[in-house]
């Protein structure tokens, strides 16, 4: 268990990811195998140390990483490449100006986009000193400098220039920034552009208004969607040759489009706006503030063609001074705006609002108990759905003091209070407490609610809310109940389909004894104890500990659970699936020590089922490494390196020990992973398995291999 805890922290995370439409459907008749990376002497220390990883890989199989260079034992730099159908390109900006006198050069990868393009930065020298980074883009065959490199972005007294990436969506939009310079060679703001067909263009504001007497200028890309729409902020010239104010922008292309709130509310006397990014939906809508000229700040909503004030703004919502305060906590694909704006005059605090696409509206608990003797009210929005529902809470007071929080839904035009409020739920002085932990787009909601004897606090609840029915879920019996009526419940995921994962804690006395999990399903109102169980996984004083991680769509459901030898507590955790339609547990344990400890950790599990991970390898008593895994229901459970071993492809040919982990994959069944790195001198290597044939359908493959004596799947009938 120690040493398998250390390769835990050492290694990189194991996540294979095999797209279902392929992969699991059909497995490849044989598959071949690539190193990834560079590995020649320019890439391996005197020690023989050689260390690639990756950054990014799409599913039509690319990939993009880093291979150190050295010379002797040092880091002299990273090497950027793409691996394409079996070729690694070197990718990035190299040769004069990229190279330090000393031999050092440094690109790094920032991103590969959906169609194979990708985007880096490589530093700048001459001689052995720095000269700034250069941003670059790699169309699919040649790498180009994007940013600006005039003389404006030049610093005159010494040919430093600084054009970095930033962060973008799944799509071609390759965007940053380039530093200015004045003619003195001090900087001068920052220009925003992006990547189109190969051309830098300019994105932001920057006519006269955006630019001061001394020509300084400074654009921000603060955020980006999958369409590929950027949004940001440019600031606003005011006297005396400063900035005041900022505007946001949301570019479409190459067009930048003002966006934001400019009436006289929120415009000074010398005709300066200062507007601020949020947030942006994927659909297009865009979510920020606006400060207001008598104080505090207005939330506002972007559309696609026009910008909306959101928020509450009536009387009660307006300070002695004129100031007013709205906060956006949330925003949906389909344009809904949830939030909350502060409360003056008789009652003070926040209040809680959703906008619909047209009109804001109030929501949430205000009355009683929801309101302290001198009017505080506190309430906040705290999720919101596709559908314009939203779940949130309101504190809860005894005359001006805190008395604890409710949880509440608004859905359907109504709030309706959420979780259990009668006896055992409530202290002796009225405190509550309520927690909310999911809410789906059928307006389903899952959360705990606290539990009290007296003035005593005896655990949680959890329950499960669906149109004005709330039910309890967990275990709640004898073996989950301390002496003193302590019962802890809590739910760890909720789907689409109205089903619920959670856990719920042994006692022993009062001493907490282990921990069960548990799968709900609201349609036909059953709970069921999910996990592994027995004499491996129960100890001689009968602790138990089982942990959900994970449910899909489909009611599958990956977790771990603790092994244990007689009384002790260091054997080691397998992980196991478990199906609710075939109400069936499936174990993940390939290897056991001769003591019986075994670990597997699920590292990946997708929507189909599949699922993903590293076990460790034993012989005897000796620890063997970190082994990669396998399995659907389907086709049962494998070690990755056996599987390829049937293509009649040796890893030991390659130098290589054993696959270590995997890492990623796509529509086409492309593995990557990383070999074992004590291989090479403490450093990392990468491959790439790549189906060599078209595949053929799973069945037909297993039987065809007369696969007998690998390692079949455990399972388990919870029936």
């Amino acid at each position: 268990m120690d040493t398998f805890s250390s390769l835990r922290r050492v290694t990189l995370a194991l996540a294979i990811l095999i797209s279902s439409s392929t992969v699991l459907a059909e497995l490849p008749e044989r598959w071949e195998i690539s190193r990834l990376g560079y590995y020649d002497s320019a890439h391996t220390s005197t020690t023989g140390r050689q260390y690639t990883s990756y950054t990014a890989m799409i599913d039509s199989g690319q990939v993009v990483g880093n291979s150190y260079r050295y010379s002797g034992t040092s880091i002299t730099g990273y090497t950027t490449w793409i691996h394409d159908s079996g070729i690694n390109t070197r990718i990035g900006l190299y040769g004069t100006g990229y190279v330090r006198d000393d031999g050092s050069q440094f690109s790094y990868i920032k991103y590969l986009a959906t169609d194979g393009t990708a985007s880096g930065t490589s530093n700048r020298y001459s001689g052995m000193e720095s000269l700034g980074t250069s941003a670059w883009y790699y169309n699919g065959s040649t790498t180009v400098q994007a940013g600006f490199t005039d003389a404006v972005h030049t610093r005159s007294s010494d040919g430093y220039q600084n054009s970095t990436f930033i962060p973008y969506g799944a799509n071609t939009t390759a965007a940053g920034h380039s530093t200015r310079y004045s003619a003195s060679s001090v900087e001068s703001g920052q220009t925003g552009w992006r990547v189109i067909n190969d051309v830098t263009y300019r994105i932001g504001l920057y006519d006269a208004a955006y630019t001061t007497s001394s020509g300084y200028q400074s654009t921000t890309i603060n955020g980006s969607n999958a369409a590929g729409q950027l949004v940001g902020t440019s600031e606003m010239s005011g006297t005396y040759s400063t900035m005041r104010g900022r505007s946001a922008w949301i570019a479409n292309g190459a067009v930048t489009t003002r966006i934001g709130l400019i009436d006289a509310e929120h415009t000074d006397f010398y005709g300066v706006q200062n507007a601020s990014f949020r947030g942006m939906s994927d659909s297009g809508f865009v979510i920020g503030y606006s400060d207001r000229i008598d104080g505090g700040q207005s939330g506002w909503v972007y559309n696609g063609s026009s910008t909306r004030r959101v928020g509450l703004t009536g009387s009660d919502f307006v300070s002695y001074s004129g100031s007013m305060e709205t906060t956006i906590s949330r925003l949906s694909e389909s344009g809904y705006v949830a939030g909350s704006s502060y409360q003056h005059g008789t009652n003070w605090g926040n209040a809680a609002w959703v906008y619909n696409g047209v009109n804001t509206q109030k929501i949430g608990l205000y009355n009683g108990v929801h309101r302290s003797s001198v009017g505080t009210q506190y309430v906040n929005a705290s999720e919101l759905n596709e559908r314009g529902d939203v779940i949130g809470t309101s504190s809860r007071y005894a005359g001006n003091s805190n008395n604890g929080v409710s949880a509440w839904i608004y859905t359907g035009g109504f709030t309706r209070q959420l979780g259990f409020t009668g006896t055992g739920y409530q202290r002796n002085d009225g405190y509550q407490y309520h927690y909310l932990d999911a809410l789906n787009d059928n307006g389903q909601v899952v959360g705990a609610s606290s539990r009290y004897s007296g003035a005593d606090n005896i655990g949680l609840s959890a329950w499960f809310y669906d149109n004005g029915i709330t039910t309890r879920l967990g275990l709640s019996g004898a073996a989950y109940t301390s002496d003193s009526g302590n019962q802890m419940s809590r739910v760890k995921d909720l789907n689409e389909q109205g089903q619920a994962v959670g856990f719920s804690n042994f006692y022993e006395g009062e001493s907490f004894h282990g921990r069960s999990s548990w799968l709900y399903d609201h349609d036909s109102g059953e709970q069921r104890d999910i996990g592994l169980s027995g004499e491996d996984y129960t100890r001689n004083d009968g602790y138990h500990e089982t942990y959900a991680d994970q449910l899909n769509e489909n009611g599958q459901v990956v977790g771990t659970t603790r092994r244990f030898v007689g009384d002790s507590v260091n054997s080691g955790e397998v992980s196991w699936l478990y199906d609710f339609e075939l109400d069936e547990t499936f174990e993940f344990n390939l290897s056991e020590s001769d003591t019986g400890t075994a670990d597997s950790d699920v590292m990946y599990f997708d929507e189909s089922g599949l699922v993903l991970g590293r076990y460790a390898l034993y012989d005897g008593a000796t620890y063997m490494g970190a082994r990669a895994f396998y399995f659907t229901i389907e086709d049962g459970l494998w070690d990755l390196g056996e599987l390829l071993g049937l293509s009649g492809v040796d890893i030991a040919d390659h130098g290589w020990e054993s696959l270590a982990s995997a890492i990623h994959s796509g529509d086409l069944g492309h593995i990557l992973g990383y070999i074992d790195g004590y291989s090479y001198a403490g450093g990392q290597s990468m491959y790439l398995m790549t189906p060599a044939e078209v595949p053929v359908p799973a069945t037909a493959w297993l039987l065809g291999s007369a696969l007998v004596g690998l390692v079949g799947v455990k399972r388990k009938s919870n029936g």
